[in-house]
C-alpha cells in the first residue's frame, strides 16, 4: 500500500489532498467515507476527518476506525464507512478544515476550553483492511448516496494504518477536557 499526500491552505481553511494506491491483485476496503450531520439528516461529507493532538507539536488527522474510549459508551458506535479499492488501483481523497484547527472525535461533544499549540507537522492516517472471513459489506443510503457499511468480526488486525507525515505550521487547539488521544486500532 502506498500513501501520498500535499497541504496546501486555502483562504481560510487547510486542504490535505491525498491518494491511496492498492499495490495487491486483491481488492481491499479503505475506511475514509466519513459522515456527519446538516440539520437532522446524516450525510457523507468528504471534507471530514478525526483530529488529536500529538505531543509535543503534531496534528494527527485519522480516517479510520476509532476504538470507543474509556468511561465513553455511546449508544450507537460512529464508525467511517468504506470504498472498494480493487488490486492496483489508485484512488484520491480530500480533506479541508476551517482554520483554526480544532480537536474533533466523534465521541466528544464540543469542548469549552481549548489551548493553542503550535504545530510543525501532520501525521495522516488512512485505515484499509483486506477482505477477512467475518466481514459483511452492504450497501446503505446516507443523504440520498450510496455507501458501503463493513460491519460484522473477524480476526485481529482490525485494519492496517497507512501513514504520511507532513510539515505544517499551523495551530491546533487543543482541548483542555478528558479526551482520548489514543491511535487508532491496528
Amino acid at each position: 500500500m502506498s500513501l501520498s499526500a500535499k497541504i496546501s491552505q486555502v483562504k481560510d481553511r487547510l486542504v490535505i489532498d491525498y491518494s491511496f494506491e492498492n499495490k495487491n491483485v486483491n481488492s481491499i476496503y479503505l475506511w475514509d467515507v466519513m459522515t456527519n450531520i446538516a440539520g437532522d439528516e446524516q450525510i457523507v461529507d468528504p471534507a471530514l476527518a478525526y483530529v488529536f493532538w500529538e505531543e509535543p507539536n503534531t496534528v494527527r488527522v485519522v480516517r479510520a476506525v476509532l476504538d470507543e474510549p474509556p468511561n465513553v459508551h455511546p449508544v450507537v458506535r460512529e464508525l467511517p464507512f468504506v470504498r472498494k479499492v480493487s488490486g492496483h488501483e489508485i484512488v484520491r481523497g480530500q480533506i479541508s478544515f476551517a482554520l483554526p484547527l480544532q480537536e474533533y472525535s466523534p465521541f466528544y461533544s464540543p469542548a469549552s476550553q481549548f489551548k493553542p499549540v503550535k504545530c510543525e507537522s501532520v501525521h495522516l492516517i488512512i485505515g484499509w483492511i483486506e477482505h477477512r472471513e467475518g466481514m459483511v459489506l452492504s450497501e446503505r443510503k446516507v443523504g440520498g448516496q450510496t455507501v458501503l457499511a463493513l460491519r460484522g468480526s473477524w480476526p485481529r488486525p482490525a485494519q492496517h494504518l497507512a501513514e504520511k507525515i507532513l510539515p505544517v505550521s499551523e495551530v491546533l487547539s487543543v482541548r483542555q477536557d478528558d479526551f482520548d488521544r489514543r491511535l487508532p486500532p491496528h
